[in-house]
């Protein structure tokens, strides 16, 4: 019985080798398609897997990886993938791969198939859920860039004017500033009246001391004894001093801060106005003629689009680059005279680490669709960057029928606590078919045909970042989605079908106060010139207007808070100077006397040994 079962055993072991010996290569494959999609948010596809034993490793005819921003287009598209695990290190089990090599590696071909995965897989990849990404953070602010256009039709403006209706649904942030500025300034006023009873109290004592000291006649202290108790006096009297001039310091540090806050909120309260005035003349479509405001009509809504874009690359460049060495046990303090575990530095190798990926291309083999065809490297590719020492680093460059180029590199930093990403990027003579130019309410119109260079430079030190876009399109062919309707529009367009050139400066950066934009092009002093010579005069007339009606509403009340306010900063700052110029008063009556005392008292001790000698000679 025994035997049976045994031979049993035996036969369904070798029937399981067989079918693994058949299948394995289906089964490795589609579980790399599926974990490359749990990350990426797309399709991955892999074809002709093989899995070798001696050496172990994997090698696949063709990868395709999906745009998970556009389903038809591949993020990257290779022919043969090649790599050899480290056999000693896969038993301990870590995935060690000295040399991964990719063969005709093409970015941004087109897809013959929807490379789009579940809503579910791509929420739980890195471009979705809820983690901290820079582009959620940046999206309000980029969304300024397309917001409502200003009319530029006088009719229509004059039209619907109404400053009273304006002003009565403006949210005004300034006269909210000037009731916090008062009531920062009552409280500090409260803790001053409670100091000053203090430093009166000290300023009395000061007055006294000044008195003690004033009353010792100098000229007449004949004897050493006398002089010296004297001195003592005085030095009571400058401890007494500095006492009192530590408390003023130390009670004053207090009042000075709160002196200082209430100063920065008056000041800061001028840029409060201005924005009110500026969100005044937004609801009211006033157009304004700086450069921001004409760059963000003419290229506004393509950049938010653009920009976001490289920012999800951000965002999948942190996250995708592990930040955090793996769990460990946290370190407890053992009772007393007890021992402990001493925790070594980790050495040897990562989970995960490709030291070396080498990414080629081969020039006599175009894929008609790509984009470009690059080579280069990605170097120490790792899930613990501590213990291999080494951030990841891209080196990669790439060409396509010597029409266009592509120079990517970039550093990875996870080795301290604090991450460090750095990288640019540079392609140039892109062909670009669908450029949005204009608005849907202002001019709506398209670049249909130009080749564009472009320059991005992307710096992410932990939460910090700072990119810079450059773009230059050149051999424009614009379609306009209408005929002009306005002036305004009519000067735009003809300004548009004069130039060869459309060159545009976009950069995104974070401060303490959030998520900052600029935007320009070298386009925005012309139009803003030509539109303020033609409506510029009647425009001027209703902005006067409309801050005529701001200021008489909210001027008297600013004005009226920040006058207490700097009144009461002034009574504080001139009370404490009054204070210290007091202190610093006895404190040089008392050195004064002090100095008479010691030269007297030389002076007394010279006297007795003359007459100590005198009498040693009679």
């Amino acid at each position: 019985m025994k035997k049976k079962v045994l031979y049993l055993v035996m036969l369904l072991f070798a029937i399981f080798l067989v079918i693994f010996y058949i299948f394995h290569n289906e089964w490795i494959e589609s579980g790399l398609e599926l974990a490359g999609e749990e990350i990426i948010g797309a399709k991955v596809e892999i074809d002709n897997l093989n899995l070798t034993l001696s050496p172990i490793g994997l090698e696949f005819s063709r990868l395709q990886i999906a745009n998970p921003q556009d389903a038809w287009q591949n993020l990257i598209e290779t022919d043969s993938v090649k790599f050899e695990m480290d056999a000693g290190q896969l038993l301990r089990g870590k995935y060690i791969i000295n040399e991964l090599m990719l063969k005709n590696l093409s970015i941004g071909t087109k897809r013959a198939t929807d490379g789009s995965v579940s809503k579910e897989v791509k929420e739980r990849a890195i471009f979705g859920g809820d983690k901290f990404t820079f582009s959620k953070l940046a999206d309000d602010a980029l969304k300024n860039l397309v917001t409502t256009t200003p009319l530029f039709d006088l009719t229509k403006l004059k039209k619907g004017f109404n400053a009273d209706s304006l002003l009565a649904i403006l949210d005004i942030k300034s006269l909210k500033q000037a009731d916090s500025i008062i009531t920062i300034a009552k409280g500090l006023e409260n803790d001053w009246n409670n100091i000053k009873t203090e430093f009166e109290s000290s300023k009395q004592k000061l007055s006294v001391i000044e008195q003690q000291v004033k009353a010792i006649d100098v000229k007449n202290l004949k004897n050493v004894q006398n002089i010296t108790n004297a001195i003592t006096t005085v030095d009571n009297a400058v401890k007494t001093v500095n006492e009192i001039s530590n408390l003023v310091k130390n009670r004053s540090a207090s009042v000075q801060n709160g002196v200082t806050t209430l100063t920065a909120s008056v000041a800061d309260i001028d840029d409060v106005v201005k924005n009110d005035f500026n969100k005044l003349k937004d609801m009211a479509r006033l157009p304004s003629f700086n450069s921001d405001g004409m760059a963000q009509m003419l290229v506004g809504t393509e950049m938010y689009k653009r920009t976001m874009g490289y920012l999800s690359w951000v965002d999948f460049a942190r996250e995708s680059v592990e930040s955090d060495t793996p769990d460990t046990e946290k370190e407890e303090n053992p009772p007393r005279m007890k021992g402990q575990d001493i925790p070594f530095p980790t050495r040897g190798y990562p989970k995960f680490w490709i030291k070396k990926a080498l990414l080629s291309a081969n020039s006599d083999k175009y894929i008609d669709s790509s984009l470009f065809d690059a080579s280069g490297s990605i170097l120490n590719l790792s899930d613990n960057q501590k213990i291999t020492g080494e951030p990841v680093t891209i080196n990669l460059s790439g060409s396509y029928r010597n029409l266009r180029s592509l120079k990517l590199t970039g550093v990875f930093d996870r080795r301290e606590e604090t991450p460090v990403d750095e990288f640019n990027l540079q392609f140039n003579g892109v062909p670009i078919v669908d450029f949005a130019l204009g608005k849907s309410d202002f001019l709506p119109a398209k670049i249909s045909s130009a080749t564009m260079n472009t320059k991005v430079n992307v710096k992410v030190p932990g939460n910090k970042l700072d990119v810079r876009i450059d773009l230059v399109l050149n051999n424009l062919v614009i379609t306009l989605d209408r005929q002009p309707k306005t002036t305004a529009e009519d000067i735009v367009y003809r300004v548009l079908k004069g130039i060869d050139q459309l060159n545009i400066g976009m950069r995104v950066w974070n401060t303490s106060d959030g998520m900052k934009t600029a935007l320009s092009t070298n386009l925005d002093k012309k139009i803003s010139e030509e539109i303020k010579k033609i409506l510029g005069e009647e425009l001027t007339k209703l902005q006067d207007k409309l801050k005529a009606e701001f200021d008489a509403k909210v001027m008297p009340q600013i004005n009226k808070f920040k006058n207490e306010a700097e009144a009461k900063i002034n009574e504080i700052t001139g009370g404490m100077g009054s204070y210290q110029t007091l202190i610093t008063d006895k404190l040089g009556i008392v050195d004064n006397k002090k100095s008479e005392l010691e030269a007297q008292l030389e002076k007394a001790k010279k006297g007795f040994l003359e007459d100590k000698l005198k009498n040693l000679f009679h």
